[in-house]
């Protein structure tokens, strides 16, 4: 489902940009201060940020978000972002914001609501078509930690060799992608029959352990292995299953593991 991500400071705008824009066109994070954006856009990756500007007039950095633009300006993942203020009256402070990246910018003032509606439907078709490579750029850096890609093959027991595994994998990362990686463990080991790995699912804005192992080993065989593996005495209750090509990833969340852990993005202070 898509993402967006509101960084508004004023409730009434909050409000209204909840009320305008549609649930359907996906979840809805709000930030009211540029910490918690940042914060935000660490943990998560989104489709769209609708920013505003004048967070703060007291502090000019802070008040133009310049850090979250620069940031958003490299088009992270394939994040757009839309500015939504009421400090950019003259053309040419609109012309320099889309020169820094802004897809595009909406006046507070003068804004429609059904043209910012249908802004946002744009932006998401925009920005979604990078899922495809957000997949597969997850499994080519999973790969990149087995030396014989075969291994796994013969670990999944996976029908229709290197094609079947990456299509499980990508059934795996369609959930997960994109992924940062822990600073200490693997991002893919083969032990045996089975398959681990940790990581920060940017996609669930939370660090995940998973197990991969063929249909045949049972949920409670693989749990046992990846709580070895981890070093925990004991994990019940997968909070996600993935099934494709006679594979199964059992997913976990590992929401007491601190970001320092994992190469997450910087955005500067």
């Amino acid at each position: 489902m898509p993402r967006l991500l509101i960084v508004d400071d004023q409730e009434r705008w909050i409000t209204n940009l909840l009320r305008w824009l549609p649930e359907e066109l996906g979840e809805r994070d709000i930030a009211r201060t540029p910490p918690v954006a940042k914060e935000f856009l660490t943990k998560f990756r989104y489709d769209l940020v609708l920013l505003d500007l004048s967070m703060n007039t007291r502090d000019r950095a802070n008040r133009d978000n310049e850090a979250i633009q620069s940031y958003l300006a490299q088009r992270p993942e394939g994040t757009l972002y839309l500015v939504v203020s009421g400090a950019i009256y003259r053309e040419e402070v609109r012309d320099a914001l889309k020169a820094n990246g802004a897809w595009d910018v909406v006046v507070k003032q003068t804004m429609d609501p059904e043209k910012l509606v249908e802004l946002v439907r744009q932006g998401l078709d925009a920005s979604r078509v990078h899922q495809h490579v957000l997949v597969a750029d997850a499994r080519r850096r999973m790969m990149s930690d087995l030396r014989l890609e075969h291994s796994i093959m013969t670990a999944l027991h996976v029908r229709d060799g290197a094609r079947g595994l990456y299509a499980a994998l990508d059934a795996l990362f369609a959930r997960l992608a994109p992924v940062a990686r822990h600073h200490q463990r693997p991002q893919l080991i083969v032990d045996g029959a089975f398959v681990f790995g940790l990581l920060w699912s940017r996609q669930r804005g939370t660090a995940v352990s998973f197990v991969g192992s063929s249909e045949s080993v049972s949920p409670v065989e693989a749990a046992a292995a990846l709580s070895t593996w981890l070093g925990y005495d004991r994990i019940v209750g997968a909070t996600m299953t993935v099934e494709s090509h006679a594979a199964r990833f059992l997913v976990w969340d590992e929401p007491s593991l601190p970001t320092d852990r994992f190469d997450l993005p910087l955005i500067a202070d």
